[in-house]
């Protein structure tokens, strides 16, 4: 985040991005210099980006910042004491904040993002392009007051009958599906999406599995009936702009293995004949 915000002013004038001292703007300028050149503080660049990009929001500004600190924690007492639940939830206003940089500095969002990643941030930016949280505020209000409306023995009973049995699944049609907290009920709900990239297959538990990284599309509680669809409608709930899902791999096909080359044909033949013959023997 710092190198893109640090790029963009950079793109319009070297000067923007130098420490406000004789050296560092001649550094700046290309002359040359008695002392090692530095650079603005964080603070500073954010708000010279925000000056030269008025569409920066302060949503946008306050999630840099938050990243900006977060970092900085980490560096100075070599811990993290940064809610990692708020780190998330910031996340997707620096994937706008991300492309609305590039997009002064008039580079393409493959310019520093994978092809996967660069359609991601696009999503995000086009479901954040519209306030939808009124409406879903709403939505989820009149399932919740529906829901407690119930006696305490209905609440129980409706959420029993609807607990999934997993964690996380994957559909035959590819979709994968992961258990999440209704923001209504409180009842475990599905959360829903497609998967935009995987990584390499790895060994977990036994078994050869890649991790998908997966785009929410709709969340569905079965105990209050609430059902939120669209990436747009899915932030302005709270749930998550992506989340991580397990894929088990068919080892043969992993492998290329050809399980006719470790099976003799005659052998087998030859043990089925005999269990045969034995079995009719008795």
């Amino acid at each position: 985040m710092e190198f893109v915000v640090r790029a963009a002013l950079v793109s319009r004038n070297p000067a923007l991005n130098a420490s406000r001292d004789d050296e560092s703007l001649f550094y700046a300028c290309g002359l040359s210099t008695q002392k090692s050149p530095k650079t603005i503080d964080m603070r500073s660049a954010i708000a010279i980006a925000r000056r030269l990009i008025p569409e920066i929001n302060d949503e946008e500004a306050s999630a840099l910042a938050a990243l900006v600190e977060f970092r900085n924690t980490e560096f100075h007492d070599d811990s993290t004491k940064f809610d990692p639940t708020i780190l998330t939830a910031r996340i997707p206003d620096c994937q706008v904040l991300v492309l609305k940089l590039l997009a002064f500095s008039n580079d393409p969002a493959t310019a520093i993002l994978s092809k996967d990643d660069s359609a991601q941030f696009e999503a995000v930016k086009a479901a954040k392009s519209g306030d939808r949280k009124k409406r879903v505020r709403s939505l989820i209000d009149s399932c919740k007051d529906r829901f407690f409306h119930l006696t305490a023995e209905q609440q129980e009973a409706k959420r029993k009958a609807v607990t999934p049995n997993f964690v996380s699944a994957v559909t035959t049609g590819g979709a994968h599906i992961r258990v999440e907290k209704c923001p209504a009920c409180a009842t475990a709900g599905l959360l829903g999406g497609r998967p935009i990239s995987s990584s390499d297959p790895m060994l977990k538990d036994n078994d050869i599995v890649v991790e998908v990284r997966v785009i929410p599309e709709i969340f569905e509680c079965k105990a209050c009936d609430l059902t939120i669809k669209g990436l747009d409608e899915l932030l302005a709930a709270g749930f998550p702009h992506e989340f991580t899902s397990f894929d088990s791999q068919d080892i043969i096909e992993h492998f290329g293995l050809d399980p006719m080359d470790y099976i003799d044909p005659e052998e087998v033949a030859r043990e089925y004949h005999e269990s045969a013959y034995e079995y009719n023997d008795e």
